[in-house]
């Protein structure tokens, strides 16, 4: 076995969930969503998104999920933000970021 490693500039796309991948315009329209409806401060939010995302849609397994959570608390500014921006660019990439940073934000 050989250890194959990224960098996080390396990061795709998922493709290998049972739900075809999802285009930037649907990341954004969840985002939105949960912008618009995730009261409760930022464990609502988290909630939330655990169910859209990895429940639902099924673009992130629990476990990234949960190593992604862990990442953004040690970040500086709003960590349900952070969280969201963060599932965006797991997701999508960098595309993937802006449009799920724009869509949480935006709402507001």
């Amino acid at each position: 076995m050989s250890n194959i490693t990224t960098s996080p500039d390396e990061v795709t796309p998922l493709t290998d969930s049972a739900l075809p991948p999802p285009t930037k315009g649907r990341l954004f329209v969840d985002c939105a969503v949960l912008g618009l409806t995730a009261w409760g401060g930022f464990m609502a939010l988290l909630a939330q998104s655990q169910e859209r995302f990895v429940k639902q849609r099924q673009w992130l397994s629990e476990k990234e999920f949960l190593d992604l959570i862990a990442l953004v608390t040690m970040l500086p500014g709003p960590q349900a933000v952070n969280a969201i921006a963060a599932m965006g660019h797991r997701i999508g990439g960098w595309g993937g970021f802006v449009a799920a940073l724009a869509g949480i934000v935006l709402p507001g």
